[in-house]
């Protein structure tokens, strides 16, 4: 008789060896979190042949940019330049994109939805997530990103936390983060930051066709509206002079 599946909120523990997480030896370790964050964790090791970084890099976000180079390896995430073409415009362009106001604001924040809770030292992942809101409207929400954070809680034990950018869409791609604590000098727990690479010997990734980058026909219509209007006052104003 089939085994039942545990749900997807379903708090789930596993041991696993060092190597299959970050492609070195070590001693076995476990790692807690919920069914749909192991899942994911699972997805990128196996499925992409993904391991944490040995290297600690200079700062936080140089660990967020080298798992986005993950994704860019694959066609699957804008590079810089585009994405400054695309946030560059002006508002309307903007809006006709896509992008809203709306995508910038931090409603709620997920300081406490992790444990540990983020110190946020050098890495806001609040902007982060917006920044990934932002970033999935280059190809009209056809590529959905979220983060996949994998935390050391102590010597031998880790937690594995999946974050969304958004909640009415699946996400089509993972930008995994991999977090530690380090304590400095003058004694304070410092939040610090790896990216996550191919393993060696892991198959280099197949480009994806990237979808274009098209405005949406219904904000280019409220465009052309609002232009229409702004004219229409701008001639009422002369007028009047």
């Amino acid at each position: 008789m089939a085994q039942p599946q545990p749900a997807p909120d379903a708090e789930l523990v596993f041991t696993t060896t060092h190597d299959y997480v970050f492609a070195q030896p070590g001693p076995l370790i476990q790692i807690f979190g919920r069914k749909v964050a192991i899942d994911e964790l699972h997805k990128g090791i196996e499925g992409e042949g993904l391991a944490v970084r040995p290297d600690q890099p200079d700062h936080a976000s140089t660990a967020l940019e080298q798992s986005l180079d993950l994704l860019r390896a694959k066609n699957a995430f804008p590079d810089n330049e585009a994405l400054l073409r695309f946030t560059a415009q002006s508002p309307e362009l903007q809006l006709a994109g896509g992008i809203t106001p709306e995508d910038w604001v931090i409603r709620e924040t997920v300081l406490n939805c992790v444990y540990p809770p983020f110190h946020f030292q050098q890495l806001n992942v609040d902007f982060v997530l917006a920044f990934l809101r932002v970033a999935q409207k280059c190809h009209s929400e056809e590529r959905v990103y979220q983060l996949v954070i994998l935390t050391q809680t102590t010597q031998v034990q880790y937690r594995v936390d999946k974050l969304l950018t958004i909640f009415d869409a699946p996400a089509t791609h993972s930008v995994y983060l991999y977090r530690h604590f380090v304590r400095g000098q003058d004694g304070a727990i410092v939040e610090n930051w790896k990216g996550f690479m191919l393993r060696p010997g892991a198959r280099e990734p197949t480009p994806e066709v990237a979808p274009p980058l098209r405005f949406r026909p219904d904000l280019l219509l409220r465009l052309k509206r609002l232009r229409a209007k702004q004219e229409e006052m701008r001639k009422r104003a002369a007028s009047d002079s």
